[in-house]
């Protein structure tokens, strides 16, 4: 389980950071910037000099993680701090989304922030009861939003991330299978069992555009459709990051599960060669564990993390 820990959280850090030059972009914007697709993580570079950086998909979830392994529980108060003195940082770059969602209590919110800890809540779920599992979950997303589907999305999408990593679903179309089933046996929000019985029948990646990008269904509908269909991790991240939008959330959502199905040597080595810390999350993680002298890399923490999470008990 430990190597597929690993494939989920590097794919998903090497995704998040492939997706940051296209972030916020339109398609036909990138179309004419990248006539030939997007190939490496530094393609517009030009436009964008921190190609490569971590986001807040790859920063609150290692915070999130940090949390979970500092307190041996999901205390979300303690994870709530986090998630503002992260958002406090001179250097740290948020979502409209994000920040408004920390400044306040939680709102009925279905934006698809709500998803960007599913890799790290799917690692604290393996193992735990179906009970533990929804009580863990709501813990951590009712910080951002009261709305039931968003809850029972964020659910569903961490679900995703445990079966794969503990071996449950061996392939895109049994993971949707698996998860159609818990969506039914759990009683979630009957939009997300009829986006799954979507996804299985579609012959083409959808395309939203406008606000639906960065809302939940249409985001989980492209990740999933993409897993589906993509032939590699490459080709799909490649594609996520041509629609632009909400790049980073949707490019990290498929490489994690990507990754974690098909093992973390489906993850291009150039790509994570170009993956570097946010001066943010460098900060904080230097303020609360012992990498105070090291120089954090995005490789290393998914090693870390991945073995330190499964063996955590709470």
């Amino acid at each position: 389980m430990e190597e597929r820990a690993y494939g989920a959280l590097l794919g998903w850090f090497t995704g998040d950071g492939f997706g940051s030059q296209s972030e916020g972009r339109d398609v036909q914007e990138i179309a004419d910037l990248a006539p030939d697709g997007l190939a490496e993580v530094y393609t517009l570079e030009s436009l964008n000099e921190l190609c490569g950086m971590s986001g807040e998909a790859s920063d609150l979830s290692v915070l999130l993680a940090l949390s979970m392994l500092d307190n041996k529980a999901l205390l979300a108060d303690h994870v709530k701090a986090s998630y503002r003195r992260y958002a406090k940082c001179e250097d740290a770059e948020l979502s409209a989304a994000l920040a408004s969602s920390l400044a306040k209590e939680a709102s009925n919110t279905e934006s698809a922030v709500m998803l960007s800890r599913s890799v790290v809540m799917g690692l604290a779920l393996v193992g735990k009861s179906t009970k533990q599992q929804a009580m863990l979950s709501r813990t951590e997303s009712s910080l951002f939003s009261t709305s039931s589907l968003a809850q029972d999305a964020a659910f569903l999408m961490s679900l995703a991330f445990s079966l794969v990593i503990a071996e449950k679903a061996e392939s895109a179309p049994m993971l949707l299978r698996l998860l159609q089933q818990q969506c039914t046996k759990l009683g979630m929000d009957e939009k997300l069992c009829m986006m799954l019985k979507t996804c299985m029948a579609r012959k083409a990646i959808p395309q939203y555009e406008g606000k639906q990008q960065s809302m939940i269904l249409p985001v989980m509908d492209t990740v999933f459709t993409t897993l589906l269909l993509s032939d590699s991790y490459e080709a799909g991240v490649s594609l996520l990051a041509s629609r632009g939008g909400n790049a980073r959330l949707s490019c990290a959502l498929f490489g994690g599960l990507a990754a974690g199905l098909a093992g973390s040597g489906a993850v291009p080595e150039r790509w994570v060669d170009e993956l570097f810390v946010s001066p943010a999350l460098d900060e904080l993680i230097k303020k609360q564990t012992l990498f105070k002298r090291e120089t954090i890399r995005m490789e290393k923490l998914a090693r870390t993390l991945a073995g330190s999470l499964l063996d955590l008990e709470i």
